[in-house]
């Protein structure tokens, strides 16, 4: 999941992936909040998730790359639990 995101990150923000690391803030990158909208898609729509809060909410919790690929790690382990309890 981290290289996944990292990818992402990597390919919105013209990054090399090599210079990402789950610690790198948003800040650190130059993100403004346009950029953590669209980076929050790509990740929704890339991984099959969606998450619960909205931007703002997500703005004030997530302030690093790290902090993405955990609410992302959960949202996919809430996903699989969800369709395992809708298969039993």
């Amino acid at each position: 999941m981290t290289d996944e995101i990292l990818k992402i990150v990597s390919e919105y923000l013209n990054i090399p992936v090599e210079e990402l690391t789950p610690e790198k803030t948003f800040d650190d990158l130059g993100v403004d909040s346009l950029d953590f909208a669209e980076i929050l898609f790509e990740v929704e729509g890339k991984l099959g998730i969606k998450a619960k809060e909205d931007l703002l909410e997500l703005r004030k919790k997530i302030h690093c790359l790290g902090d993405v690929i955990d609410m992302a790690n959960e949202l996919v382990r809430e996903n699989q639990a969800e369709k395992a309890a809708h298969k039993a």
